[in-house]
């Protein structure tokens, strides 16, 4: 592990805080290229009979197009009333693909919820906040 851990990762917004009816939630493609794991966050707020019916992670060699479901990276269908946070991680290994989806359906209810990706297993290290997806970055010793 690298003296700044931090900069082994980049955090990618996928879907961002809101109210979302029920049905398919947008979501935003990732690119990995130069990270070895994703890792998708899904945070749910609390509802009444909150479900979310699908989750799935796709993946493609080509932007934005032609994702197929990667095999084990799904979560069963989940009901809830109070506020819960899932997480699915994929180690891409040498021959995974570059593109990443995640195919999020929510059930009856309108949800609150906010999706992000954190990439982990940098090949080369983000030389500043830019490059880390970040506002701004602070490193305590």
């Amino acid at each position: 592990m690298s003296a700044n851990w931090v900069q082994d990762q980049k955090f990618v917004a996928v879907t961002r805080p809101a109210s979302v009816a029920a049905g398919a939630v947008s979501t935003t493609q990732v690119d990995t290229l130069g990270y070895d794991v994703i890792e998708y966050w899904i945070y749910m707020g609390t509802a009444s009979g909150l479900d979310m019916s699908v989750c799935q992670v796709t993946h493609s060699d080509s932007d934005g197009s032609n994702h197929s479901n990667v095999s084990g990276a799904s979560i069963a269908d989940q009901t809830t009333a109070s506020a819960k946070t899932f997480m699915v991680r994929v180690h891409k290994g040498g021959a995974g693909k570059r593109y990443f989806d995640l195919t999020l359906t929510t059930g009856s209810a309108t949800a609150v919820l906010a999706v992000f990706a954190l990439l982990k297993k940098a090949r080369e290290h983000p030389p500043s906040s830019t490059g880390a997806d970040a506002e701004t970055t602070a490193t305590a010793s």
